[in-house]
């Protein structure tokens, strides 16, 4: 769900939409193919059982908002918006440290697992992220063409930070 279709798309697979709940079901019956998860959930899920090659590489990346109405926001004193701002960019970048330290982990642990992870040459890479940059600023402007403008702003924001 979530951007992940437009990437499978974008990268020439037929996204399903697959509930979290049922993937391992659809694994193991070969309802589908394959999946766009993230380590920890394919660890937490013993989704390696049934999908024993992945790619190192991200196709897509997953965030955690939290959300304010505007409304809400504007009633708000300027400190406690500085307040809640400040602590959202600190707890970023604290949840990406763990998620990468538990990245790391996972990655040594599946190949007990008997998971294996091709890494692509830097030319396919680079080519997978220009393909997955494009499909986001679709996505975004499909579904929010309001926000669209700041929402591709945000992404390309973030894929240089990350030196994509």
């Amino acid at each position: 769900g979530g951007f992940a279709p437009y990437v499978v798309n974008a990268l020439g697979a037929v996204p399903t939409t697959t509930p979290t709940t049922e993937v391992y079901m659809a694994l193991e019956r070969g309802v589908i193919d394959g999946a766009v998860r993230n380590l920890p959930a394919l660890n937490t899920f013993r989704e390696y059982e049934f999908t024993k090659f992945g790619i190192a590489h991200p196709v897509t990346w997953a965030t955690g908002e939290v959300c304010i109405s505007l409304r809400a926001w504007n009633k708000l004193s300027k400190e406690m918006q500085n307040a809640l701002s400040a602590a959202g960019k600190e707890i970023t970048k604290m949840a990406a440290a763990h998620w990468e330290k538990m990245d790391q982990i996972l990655m040594k642990k599946f190949p007990e697992q008997k998971m294996n992870f091709w890494n692509p040459p830097e030319a396919m890479k680079k080519a997978m992220t220009e393909t997955i940059q494009k499909a986001a600023v679709q996505d975004a402007r499909k579904l929010s063409p309001k926000l669209a403008d700041s929402m591709i702003a945000a992404f390309e924001k973030a894929y240089k930070k990350a030196g994509r």
